[in-house]
């Protein structure tokens, strides 16, 4: 049942209000809603919030002002990364209706004798500890991340055109020097020999074509290996160190597809689509034919769906504890929302400072899922 004040459309929130809002450290997050009750008397409104684990500590209070058309507003300032909390509280102020009409009396020519009695009992401003009508609205949240989720400028390169990670480390000055942030890799896995293309996507490569870095995996190994023409493990850690030192990071390509090369074929095929005649599908996008790569079913049996989403979370995890943070995802918008939903909080909870970005060319409905579940950052045709 409704009670006297009504506290509607609390914003920030995402569509459906199942997931977080986000914002980032520091960011001045203004928070509304429409406020307002039966008759004539005067509100007060506040928001009081604090981090989400943080049950034992005192809220934060921003008193809230009104906007125009019942419409209340505070700003806010969450101090750290992670999942913040926060309530809209409204109350009658009784002080504030008294004084109001006295006044109005006053300019009336009308006796306030009662009133001042009303005034003199009341004592001083109330607030809502002792406000006999105290309404208070759901819980929401906000997701905090830390800056570089909001503003970076991106640099994508190809390390195997700098000679590995070695070259790359020594170019990453001149990076640093045009003003980027972030320098992106495409995947720096085993790219497969089974199908390989050459140039432009052709059939039957030659001996001298690296073929396409999104057919990951070969017999070095999958998703956590790294191309031996690029260098070792601790080239790599190299690379992201001297990034850091430069105030710059390394973002990887996640890439969540296989070479008929890659080990999970041949480890788990029920993981893969499996056409009538027993083969495995390759990716198509009509006209274009991806033979070289094999898709995901990520809808298999239960138990093969706990596996497999759980694999996909080991990438992550490994790459994360190499010291990479930031992710940009190829095609999340063809796979499930629901492993996204799943997963981005997942590691969220582990690492709050890691940073998806979804390479998604797709319907604006679509891309504004993707980020209601998690994502951070997209691609636009708009630019």
């Amino acid at each position: 049942m409704l009670g006297r004040i009504i506290i509607d459309d609390v914003r920030p929130r995402t569509p459906t209000g199942a997931h977080p809002a986000n914002a980032v450290v520091g960011e001045a997050v203004r928070v509304s809603a429409d406020i307002f009750r039966d008759g004539h008397d005067i509100l007060a409104a506040r928001i009081r919030y604090r981090p989400a684990d943080a049950k034992r500590t005192a809220w934060l209070v921003a008193p809230m002002a009104v906007v125009g058309n019942d419409r209340w507003s505070a700003v806010i300032e969450p101090t750290r990364m992670g999942m913040y909390s926060f309530v809209v509280e409204a109350w009658t102020d009784r002080h504030a209706t008294l004084i109001r009409n006295i006044e109005l009396k006053l300019a009336a020519g009308q006796p306030v004798d009662v009133e001042q009695a009303e005034l003199a009992l009341l004592g001083e401003d109330e607030g809502p500890k002792s406000a006999i009508d105290l309404t208070t609205s759901r819980s929401f949240r906000i997701w905090v991340d830390r800056e570089r989720a909001l503003v970076g400028a991106w640099y994508e390169l190809f390390p195997r055109s700098d000679g590995g990670f070695k070259g790359t480390l020594e170019r990453l000055p001149a990076v640093a020097a045009m003003g980027f942030d972030v320098v992106y890799l495409p995947p720096i896995h085993p790219i497969g020999r089974t199908e390989r293309k050459g140039r432009d996507n052709t059939l039957g490569a030659g001996d001298d074509d690296p073929g396409s870095p999104w057919a990951i995996g070969a017999e070095e190994g999958g998703h956590t290996s790294i191309h031996p023409d690029l260098g070792t493990l601790k080239d790599f850690r190299d690379l992201v160190s001297g990034a850091q030192q430069l105030g710059m990071e390394i973002a990887l390509d996640y890439a969540l597809q296989c070479s008929p090369d890659h080990p999970w074929v041949t480890e788990h095929p029920e993981w893969f689509f499996h056409r009538p005649d027993g083969s495995i599908a390759y990716a198509e996008n009509p006209p274009k034919k991806y033979q070289d790569i094999y898709p995901l079913n990520f809808w298999p049996a239960d138990d093969d769906r706990r596996a497999l989403w759980a694999a996909c979370k080991d990438i992550l995890d490994y790459w994360l504890h190499q010291g990479v943070s930031i992710f940009r995802v190829d095609n999340p918008h063809t796979k499930p929302m629901a492993f996204w939903e799943w997963l981005i909080p997942a590691i969220l909870a582990e690492h709050p400072d890691a940073i998806f970005l979804a390479e998604a060319f797709t319907r604006p409905k679509v891309m504004a899922k993707l980020a209601e579940v998690g994502f951070t950052q997209s691609y636009t045709y708009f630019t």
